[in-house]
Parts: C-alpha cells; structure tokens; sequence
C-alpha cells in the first residue's frame, strides 16, 4: 500500500512539474517566439486571423495587431474626404512579419509620401500569407467596396506564377476556361499549414504557441515548411498554359485596378549575385508591358544594395543571411522605389 502511495505521489509530482514547465514554455514562446491571435473563416476573404495581438520571432521579430480584416495594423475606417489611399497587395513579403510595424514597406511608403506630398496620403497593408495573383483578381470588388483605394500596388514573386497560380489546392486559384482563364474559389481550402489540413476540427489548436511551434519544427523535418514556397521562392519553368495564365493574370489585374503599379522580388543568390533575369521576370516584363501596366523589378536594387553594404536585403539574426524573407534593408530598398514612383503620379 505504501509503495503504491509513494508512486502515485511521484505520478502527480511529475505532471504537475510536467504542466508547470509547459505554461511556463507558452508564456516565454508568447512573448519572444510565436503568439497567435486564433483564426476565422471570413465570408468573403476565407480563413484569416482573427483580431488581437501576434508575435512573431521564428524569422526576424515583430509584435502586431491583427484587424478585422486579417491583416496588420489598426482596423480600416472608411475613407475620409480629401484622403487619398493606396492598398499594397501582396503576399508574406508585403505582410512583412519579419520587421516591426513602422519598417513595413508599406509604412515607409506611407511616411515618405506625407513627408513629400503632405497628410491625407494612407498606405493600407493587405499583405497576405499564400497570397497570389488569382487572389487580387478574385478580391478585386471586396477590396474596392471596403477599402475604396484610389491607386494599388500588386508585389509579386517568382512563385506567384510558377507554384501558385494554377494550384487548384490554394484557396483561390486561376483555372482555364474554354479559351481563356478565370478565378476560383476553392471551399474546401483548409489551411496552408499541414497539421490543420490533416486535422480540420483541430485547427483551434494552431493558436496555442507550443503545438504551433511544434507542429512547423514536424513539418520541417519532413520536408513540408508550410511557408517555404515564400521565403525561398520556386525556380520551376513555366508551362506553356503557365505562361498563358500568367499573360491573363497580368491584364485582368489591369482591369481591376486600373491604377496599378507591380512590384516583381526575384530571387538572388546572394553567394553569386546577378542581374540576369529569371524566365518569370523576363515575361512579366512583357506582359505588363503589353497591358500597359507599370512594373518594378527589384533585382538590380537588391544586388546593387548588397554590393554596396555587403548586407542582403533577405534573412535575419536568427535565420540565414540571404535567405527567406526581406529584411530591414529590402523594405527600405522597396519603399524607396515605390514612393518615388508614387509620388511622380499622385494627383489629388
């Protein structure tokens, strides 16, 4: 009987050094690591953040506020007259996570067109993660009606067009139709993360630091990082329905935004950096160039500034330099090439 007391003694001893350890794991990944506000399934924008706090330090480090709307910053008000908005579109890049609020491209954007053309001027992030093309298209109305911007910037990648595009496994995708392509919406789209696409119901569980933590270091080591089609982009070649889709893509965005400015972010290996263009640059130029549209590649201003600092513009103190998301230094280079565009056709 003793010896049954004893162990059932040590049992509870255990589990309750066992629970302690783990609250006092979650408080220290809360506040350094990873904080996650929970989740939502917007009516219109699909599966989102929902409102409050998240913490982000697996890549860099930044502490922010979630909307409504799922994206960073304070909650969007309707226009006020004589404001003259921007929407910045784009995907983890534009959504920027890595850096805090204020070194956001968008928010240096924002501050350098106030200093220049004066108040009024609102930079609006709709930065998204797993965002692409076919998402801009298909949100084009939502965006129009609930934001009103008056000039959009779409930031696009190298895998926006060889990865994404034409996944059918994204939440909206571009699909061929008859002789030309159209959006989709897939409502059976889970979650980009593995464990909520093999776990539905357990997707709540994602909002607890400890098992999202664990479950991304799972993913890893398996070979499924459930952002690294963002940080590090896909060289694949173009298909030639992919080339197509990517010609549409171009000229349907011109025709939701008419006024449109693209941001292209190539991929730079940073060990051999180079101006040559990638295939996707290469033909984006063309066809925005057909469309009519503005574009700004960022190759010879990430390579340039690299050669200049002997800093690249992408990864951090606690990733490897060169690789992943854009740093401090790739917001600035990409705010100052925006603002300057920007502020040569703002008319108010």
């Amino acid at each position: 009987m003793q010896r049954r007391s004893l162990i059932a003694k040590l049992a509870l001893k255990f589990f309750g050094a066992l629970i302690c350890s783990v609250l006092l794991w979650e408080l220290i990944l809360e506040c350094f690591v990873v904080r996650s506000p929970g989740s939502q399934t917007h009516p219109v924008l699909g599966r989102l953040f929902t409102s409050g706090q998240l913490v982000h330090g697996t890549e860099g480090f930044s502490v922010t506020h979630i909307n409504a709307l799922g994206m960073r910053n304070g909650d969007i008000q309707p226009k006020a007259t004589g404001v003259y908005r921007v929407l910045m579109l784009g995907d983890s890049f534009t959504e920027g996570y890595q850096v805090g609020d204020s070194h956001t491209f968008s928010a240096l954007t924002e501050h350098t067109l106030q200093r220049k053309i004066g108040a009024g001027i609102e930079v609006v992030n709709g930065g998204r993660s797993g965002g692409s093309p076919a998402y801009y298209i298909h949100l084009a109305d939502f965006y129009r009606d609930r934001i009103s911007p008056d000039f959009v910037v779409v930031q696009l990648d190298q895998g926006d067009f060889t990865v994404d595009l034409l996944n059918s496994n994204k939440y909206f995708a571009v699909a061929p139709d008859g002789g030309t392509f159209k959006t989709i919406r897939n409502s059976a789209f889970v979650s980009d993360n593995p464990f909520t696409q093999r776990f539905p119901r357990l997707s709540f569980l994602t909002s607890i630091s400890t098992l999202r933590v664990a479950s991304e270091k799972v993913a890893a080591m398996r070979g499924k990082p459930g952002q690294e089609r963002e940080g590090g982009g896909e060289n694949a070649p173009l298909t030639s329905q992919g080339r197509e889709a990517m010609r549409w893509a171009v000229a349907a965005l011109h025709r939701k935004y008419p006024n449109l400015l693209l941001v292209f972010l190539p991929n730079i290996d940073y060990d051999h950096p180079t101006l040559e263009p990638s295939e996707v640059e290469s033909l984006l130029g063309r066809y925005a160039n057909e469309a009519g549209v503005p574009l700004i590649d960022m190759r010879a201003d990430f390579v340039n500034g690299f050669l200049e600092s002997r800093q690249p513009p992408q990864g951090f103190y606690n990733t490897q330099p060169g690789v992943g998301h854009i740093n401090d230094l790739g917001h600035t280079l990409i705010a100052s090439r925006i603002s300057g565009y920007l502020a040569m056709h703002i008319h108010r």
